[in-house]
């Protein structure tokens, strides 16, 4: 009986004095509650700090911060702008008539802050914290030097057409060197993505001769994954996953002999459901040996298109002598159509006086590099004449030591 009565006595202790005792400490503790405020908000500060740095540090590796990690910034910042107007009116409160009432109910609100601070630091582990942004691809590539000249237009619409219909899972995009396969490339896979006929179009060059590793870390750079594997067998066969996951038009650029698809970790399939290729290269013989189902040819420029970028690079007008305009017709002839040969003079002869183009005029024709075949002589002809036009002879140095590396290094 005796247990009963004061088993009825602590339950009478814990519902009535336990609730007065928590009331009192309002009052009894109340710069222990405030001072213990400034210590977790001081807390709190250093690990916004912290973070703040972190993101810093992910923003200049491009990469993107997590929403929750923005989020808890924000709420943060509104704690802290909350606490900083709790403190001046901490401050103050000694000030008041009614001293004992306000640092209760300060104290209470006090409490509130501190619990919801220290639950904010608590949540300070994030992870992910951040992740790689997506590189944007085929859009990198600027479209001012792209203009559509018939002799495009009709391969342009070809290619286009090929990308819409599905038609070919295997496209080769056919033209001499300096013909401009490159920038109509990247031109249609620009538009290509816009029209979102694919995930994701992505540009790789290939060059002489194919280094493969190179070649997956061009595509998976793009692609915004790693390829982390350490066999080469591994690192095909994570690409060939992830070339799956979308649908994807890759351009391989300068293309010169058959590719192994296998070894790339390219997958390829005629029905093309996944990743349709795109390539550029020289040679027909490449196109047939790829299995491609659409070959299509780049020409070359007419007189009238090559006049027209002619006069675009070289800063010919209207206004430009009668005299001036006839030598540049010569020039135009002696570049065979070419538009890196055109682009190449005409940026070489911007804004110079007639006896410069009747001098650039000679050394075209008077010109006979050995070993090259008549039909290639163009582009390497005009690029000699741009060597010898510079002037400062570190430039021709610097010029002469670049062209020690691989194409395309």
């Amino acid at each position: 009986m005796e247990d009963f009565f004061l088993s009825i006595a602590a339950k009478i202790a814990e519902h009535a004095v336990l609730p007065i005792l928590h009331h009192a400490q309002y009052l009894c503790c109340f710069h222990k509650f405030a001072l213990n405020l400034q210590n977790v908000k001081e807390k709190l500060e250093l690990t916004r700090s912290s973070l703040k740095e972190r993101i810093r540090e992910a923003t200049n590796r491009t990469e993107n911060v997590e929403p929750t990690v923005e989020k808890w910034l924000k709420d943060v910042e509104k704690v802290l702008d909350e606490v900083k107007l709790l403190e001046e009116r901490v401050s103050n409160v000694n000030k008041s008539y009614f001293k004992r009432q306000c640092q209760y109910s300060l104290a209470k609100e006090i409490a509130r802050k501190t619990a919801k601070m220290i639950q904010l630091d608590l949540n300070s582990k994030f992870e992910p914290f951040s992740t790689k942004s997506e590189l944007p691809g085929v859009k990198y590539y600027s479209s001012k030097d792209f203009i559509m000249f018939k002799s495009t237009e009709a391969s342009y619409n070809k290619l286009l057409e090929a990308l819409k219909n599905k038609s070919s899972s295997m496209i080769g995009l056919v033209g001499l060197g300096g013909s401009g396969k490159t920038t109509l490339a990247k031109e249609v896979g620009k538009n290509a993505e816009e029209m979102k006929l694919f995930e994701k179009v992505v540009m790789a060059t290939v060059s002489q001769p194919p280094n493969i590793r190179g070649i997956q870390d061009q595509i998976a750079d793009q692609m915004t994954f790693e390829l982390t594997e350490a066999s080469d067998l591994g690192r095909a066969q994570r690409l060939s996953k992830r070339l799956r996951n979308n649908t994807t038009l890759l351009i391989l650029d300068d293309v010169w002999e058959k590719l192994d698809f296998e070894a790339l970790g390219i997958p390829f399939d005629e029905n093309g459901k996944t990743c349709c290729i795109l390539i550029t290269t020289r040679s027909t013989e490449v196109c047939s040996s790829m299995q491609c189902q659409s070959i299509i040819e780049l020409n070359l420029l007419s007189d009238e298109e090559a006049w027209t970028l002619f006069t675009r690079h070289a800063n010919i007008t209207d206004a430009s002598s009668e005299g001036l305009k006839g030598v540049a017709r010569k020039i135009i002839n002696e570049c065979k159509g070419l538009p890196i040969a055109i682009v190449t003079v005409g940026s070489t002869l911007k804004d110079k006086i007639i006896e410069d183009f009747e001098l650039a005029l000679s050394r075209l024709e008077n010109s006979k590099p050995l070993d090259i075949p008549k039909g290639l002589r163009s582009p390497y002809v005009c690029l000699e004449l741009s060597y010898n036009n510079l002037t400062n002879q570190l430039a021709q140095f610097l010029l002469l030591l670049c062209s020690m590396f691989p194409e395309d290094c």
